[in-house]
């Protein structure tokens, strides 16, 4: 386990004794200002972890063949590529699988 530190939004007085980090939501010309409670919590390494596809309905896999920065991925042709290359993989990973739908929480369309 890696020791890591979380913020979140509290309802309530600010408790002595707690740490709290500042927060802002700016919308438009209007600040909210808020502060979150930070606290530490025990989190697993996925550094050489891959989730079991069929245990929880989703897994990660690595292309070694080619990488793509942020930038790469607005475009829709590259996109594609991307998506098509990690159809590839995981296929080749899991040969039973009637469908996949590649999710990289980076892309935005």
């Amino acid at each position: 386990m890696v020791k890591a530190k979380v913020n979140f939004h509290t309802i309530g007085d600010l408790e002595e004794g707690k740490e709290y980090v500042d927060y802002k939501v700016i919308r438009g010309d209007v600040i909210n200002d808020y502060k979150l409670e930070r606290t530490s919590i025990d989190v697993m390494d996925v550094t050489h972890y891959k989730p079991d596809l069929f245990k929880l309905g989703f897994t990660w896999t690595n292309d070694p063949n080619r990488s793509f920065s942020s930038d790469e991925v607005q475009d829709k042709e590259v996109i594609k590529e991307y998506e098509e290359g990690l159809i590839r993989i995981i296929r080749q990973e899991n040969p039973n699988v009637a469908e996949i739908k590649p999710f990289d929480h980076t892309i935005r369309q």
